[in-house]
């Protein structure tokens, strides 16, 4: 049974929430298996709208687990890396996924995500628009971006040394304090990668980092992930029913 179905108290308090913070957002859903939120999203800075947006966010099918997955559906905004959206899908890239899915695991509160990143990230495009320059700057794109996150976060900045650390990470490779580093270093773990291993561990989820892996690897710039779950969406978002 889907989240929302399973869940019916949990469900519509999300829909109070909605429905008084942005009531031009409505739900939609299809085969009660894919749910969606669709609708015009203002800007506002007190009782004055500066800009609107015609938006649409998909929930995951492991939500609250995963990240809900947005875009903008009037094509207004290109479907370009240098506007942070995704060509394929057209889902917005809001920054770094291991510091996107910390802040949702923190806080994975619909309206609480909606403030943080959406609101912010549409503010942005608009000034872009206006300016053609990132209010607070941006991260690179694809496998330079990833390195830039981790070396300004983790000190990480050679991509084969980022790739042996996610691997240990992900393949759960166990080493001694003493025993020497898995990146063959020849040094003690305690004294080269392990505290840095140990820390992703604790702060990350693997598919997270899987993904990071393949952008490193191939210089993919699309999350297979979202893309598997826009195809999906793109099938059958012509025929979401309101909910």
């Amino acid at each position: 049974m889907c989240w929302f179905r399973g869940n019916p108290s949990w469900f519509n308090k999300l829909k109070v929430q909605v429905e008084e913070k942005y009531p031009h957002l409505k739900f939609f859903t299809y085969n009660n298996e894919i749910l969606a939120l669709r609708g015009l999203i203002n800007l506002t800075v007190g009782s004055n709208t500066l800009d609107s947006y015609e938006i649409e966010i998909v929930f995951p099918k492991q939500y609250p687990s995963e990240v809900p997955l947005v875009r903008e559906t009037a094509g207004r905004i290109p479907r370009i890396l240098d506007r942070h959206v995704y060509k394929k899908t057209g889902f917005f890239c809001f920054g770094p996924r291991l510091a996107i899915k910390e802040a949702w695991v923190k806080n994975p509160i619909l309206i609480s995500f909606l403030s943080a990143h959406v609101i912010p990230f549409l503010a942005n495009q608009s000034y872009y628009e206006r300016t053609g320059e990132w209010k607070n700057g941006d991260y690179a794109h694809g496998k330079e971006g990833i390195i830039q996150y981790y070396s300004e976060r983790f000190g990480i900045k050679d991509a084969d040394e980022l790739i042996t650390v996610l691997n240990s990470v992900i393949g759960g490779v166990k080493t001694g304090r003493n025993n020497p580093c898995f990146c063959n270093s020849g040094k003690k773990a305690k004294k080269c990668h392990l505290s840095l291993a140990l820390e992703l561990r604790r702060l990350g989820d693997k598919r997270v980092f899987i993904e990071d892996m393949k952008s490193l690897s191939s210089d993919s710039k699309t999350s297979e992930s979202q893309e598997k779950q826009a195809l999906e969406v793109a099938t059958v978002s012509a025929k979401l029913a309101p909910k």
